[in-house]
């Protein structure tokens, strides 16, 4: 060691620790001239070489420092470290090795070789080294410390527990022992003894980032509440204040944001995560969840297929990533690799559905109208074996609806409905419930809805106000069950106004959600829609109410002997055999449901080129991609040939969606079957202003069919622009149809797609007669906006219903 006086040796030291590696090394390399073999001063040059990143200097120095003073167990352990920072591993186990044979006491160089053999991998001599250590020198802690994280990495726990209990015996306040006593106890699966463990090393040292990080992780598993999450995040953002850049506890964060279904927090932290460690693999199931969850179903793929190929998950995770990866492919029109995966889901957990959905797979977008022919008998064959195979039972619900494009394919459904419903009812059939609860006698009466749209989307845009008019009528009391997410948006706020009660029960599975709904005793249950979501649909295999009726949120039959009636409009339905279609009693009310509010027009213009339109007479077409039936292509065909100047514009579906890409399909499909197809164009997503723009700029609007608009139709009669619609046979097609009769416009909806044709040319082709069908629409269309007749209408038939009971 230099002497003290040496101000050279001073001034490197201080400014060393100061950082100044510069001012260090000059004031070393000063005094190495006049000291050539001082070891102390090659050593920290060797340091201040090191933290410049200049390694090959950094070695010469320990080396020479190494050679002059072999017996001094610093400079061993700054070579050592040297090769161990260089992925050296070997030349540094070999430097340990001989001084500790040279000379065996020193315990801590015997403890820093131990660590080196566990880290490669060296358990047993790692664990005969630090034998050998503790056998010489038994209060050295650090010693200690490493046999005991030695054991609980070979499983030896009682072994480390005992390793831990004599350092405490020795020191007891040393933070990290309970630290590590918490992590053992995690590793044997005891979180309730974990969780002391961590609360002791915080109440030793509050800046230990590890331990808060430990906490929270400990918290979020025996967390049961969203409180109790909310404090579990809480705990790990404490330990992220003090290690901001750790990537476990930005993952822990992320965790407990998935487990509290907030996805966008979610994502958020586990995106920090994976940035600073990209080889971590904590996440990936939760990171393709949020995504899905907020609409990147195409980002989410990427992080399930490592859920199977790379990530070590349990099987209950490996179960979902196999139902949403064949949910998300069969909705992108990927029924092979879809199939594939449902059956996967079979052998991961045969009672999610997984053989009924593979079975049940049809094309979101029909490659031509016999491809669809054959996908229909393919179907009908494949409902006919499961009716013959046994009953598999239901105990969590299916990601999707299965045959859920069969309604906006075919004809006539009811068939195939019927047969799905008795699949869902023989597979819930241990689950099912009824009420034994009777109508009431006399008001008021309970009335309960149930769904997991009660927010903003399109059954809540024609429901939401008849739920306000229901909420209003001194003879009933109105509760929603509400099962979806409970975020905050404008549809949840206005109901949140109302005078109701709402039970959140999102989350929660099929008999806690029956229980809560029995408990209720109901006088009537209505279903806004059936058919869009699983979940409801289990619900509505049981008999949760004295009566239960569906309106036409999804405008198709159920199916079900446990809904009573289907409610539609008179307006609606054909003048015969309407009840044909419906396995329900249907009840056709005098008036069209929805109180539908006339929309806010856009504040500011905005020009044809602006919003991505050409000089060219406009047919739009602002139906979902899988409404778009093999039949429509005959309608497009001749509506190009005969209109050489027009273009027919639809819209694709935003980035990385769930249906991001069925334009390609479409595409392909029209370019054999329409010979005009470079006429067909689509535009991006639009936002709701932009789309009721583009209805403004539009010569005509194409509704589509058999399966028509809906929320779509309202707009484009709001903005008074011809809407060119074929009365259908069917519900599903007849909603455009039944706003027009309304209106008392009959001539309006084309009788046949020859006239569907003739109408969308004359009204796009002809100023003065497009102008004659706009006149008519705005003076006749107050009949179907801000208007509460439907509403009174079901409540008159509810409130006579309910006393005749």
């Amino acid at each position: 060691m230099p002497e003290s006086t040496d101000h050279d040796w001073l001034e490197a030291q201080t400014a060393w620790e100061a950082g100044l590696f510069d001012k260090a090394r000059l004031k070393l390399e000063k005094r190495l001239n006049r000291h050539p073999q001082d070891t102390s001063t090659l050593a920290l040059l060797g340091q201040v070489a090191q933290a410049q990143h200049h390694w090959k200097e950094a070695r010469r120095h320990f080396e020479q420092a190494h050679e002059l003073a072999p017996a001094n167990p610093e400079y061993t352990h700054l070579l050592a470290q040297w090769f161990v920072a260089r992925q050296g591993f070997p030349e540094a186990e070999a430097l340990y090795a001989a001084f500790l044979t040279a000379y065996p006491a020193h315990p801590s160089l015997r403890v820093e070789y131990a660590a080196l053999l566990g880290a490669r991998g060296a358990l047993n001599e790692a664990e005969t080294q630090l034998k050998t250590c503790l056998a010489d020198f038994p209060d050295q802690l650090d010693a200690w410390l490493l046999y005991g994280n030695l054991a609980a990495a070979m499983g030896q726990f009682k072994t480390a527990e005992n390793a831990y209990q004599e350092i405490i015996s020795r020191q007891p306040k040393l933070p990290e022992v309970y630290r590590r006593r918490g992590q053992l106890a995690l590793m044997q699966g005891l979180p309730e003894q974990a969780l002391p463990q961590f609360e002791q090393a915080l109440e030793l040292d509050r800046d230990d980032a590890e331990s808060w990080s430990n906490l929270g992780a400990v918290k979020l598993m025996m967390a049961q509440t969203p409180a109790e999450r909310g404090e579990a995040i809480r705990a790990c953002m404490q330990g992220l204040l003090r290690d901001n850049r750790n990537p476990q506890i930005l993952a822990n964060i992320g965790l407990g944001f998935f487990q509290m279904e907030l996805y966008p927090e979610t994502l958020f932290y586990l995106d920090q995560a994976r940035s600073l460690d990209p080889q971590l693999q904590i996440g990936d199931f939760e990171l393709g969840m949020s995504l899905l969850k907020i609409g990147k179903a195409g980002h989410a793929l990427e992080y399930l297929q490592n859920c199977q190929t790379a990530a070590e998950e349990p099987p209950e995770n490996l179960a979902q990533v196999a139902a949403w990866l064949g949910y998300i492919r069969a909705q992108q029109g990927d029924l092979v690799q879809a199939q594939k995966d449902y059956l996967a889901l079979e052998t991961c957990d045969p009672h999610q559905g997984g053989k009924w959905l593979a079975a049940s797979l049809l094309p979101p977008v029909a490659a031509s109208e016999s491809a669809w022919q054959d996908y229909a008998l393919h179907y009908r064959r494949a409902l006919a074996k499961l009716q013959q195979a046994p009953a598999f039972k239901l105990k969590q619900m299916p990601v999707d609806m299965p045959g859920l494009f069969w309604a906006y394919q075919s004809d006539n459904v009811r068939p195939e409905q019927e047969i799905q419903a008795q699949l869902w009812q023989r597979a819930l059939q241990d689950r099912l419930c009824s009420t034994k609860h009777k109508t009431r006698p006399q008001a008021p009466w309970r009335i309960g809805l149930v769904s997991r749209y009660f927010h903003n989307h399109s059954v809540m845009g024609v429901f939401a106000r008849l739920i306000q008019a229901l909420s209003q009528e001194p003879s009933f009391e109105v509760e929603l069950f509400m099962l979806g997410p409970s975020g905050e948006d404008a549809t949840t706020a206005f109901l949140s106004r109302l005078s109701l009660k709402r039970h959140f029960l999102g989350g929660q599975d099929l008999d806690q959600i029956n229980k809560a709904i029995l408990s209720r005793e109901l006088d009537v249950l209505l279903y806004p829609e059936l058919g869009m979501d699983p979940l409801t649909f289990a619900l509505a295999c049981s008999r949760l109410a004295p009566y239960q009726a569906v309106l036409s949120g999804h405008p198709v039959t159920t199916g079900l002997n446990t809904i009573d009636s289907y409610l539609s409009s008179r307006w609606l339905e054909p003048a015969e055999n309407a009840q044909a279609a419906y396995s329900e009693k249907l009840i056709c009310l005098d008036e069209l449901l929805p109180d539908f509010p006339f929309p806010t027009l856009p504040s500011q213009n905005k020009s044809r080129s602006e919003l991505g339109l050409k000089q060219k007479r406009v047919y739009l077409c602002p139906m979902m991609l899988f409404k778009l039936h093999p039949a429509m292509d005959a309608v497009f065909a001749e509506i190009l040939a005969r209109d050489r100047e027009g273009e027919i514009v639809f819209f694709q579906y935003p980035p990385y969606s769930l249906h991001d890409g069925l334009e390609k399909a479409l595409i392909k499909r029209w370019a054999r079957s329409i010979p005009q197809a470079k006429r067909l164009r689509f535009l991006p997503w639009a936002s709701r202003e932009d789309l009721l723009r583009l209805i403004q700029h539009a010569d005509v609007v194409l509704d589509s069919f058999p399966f028509g608009g809906g929320n779509t139709s309202y707009l484009t009669l709001a903005m008074g622009t011809p809407l060119v619609t074929l009365a259908a046979p069917y519900l599903r097609g007849r909603s455009s149809t039944g706003m027009y009769l309304r209106m008392g416009l009959p001539e309006l909806p084309a009788q046949s797609p020859t006239e569907y044709v003739e109408k969308a040319l004359k009204w796009a082709n002809e100023p003065q007669a497009r102008a004659e069908v706009k006149a008519l629409i705005e003076a006749q269309r107050g009949v179907l906006f801000d208007n509460p007749a439907g509403s009174q209408a079901l409540i008159n038939f509810l409130k006579n219903s309910l006393a005749s009971l």
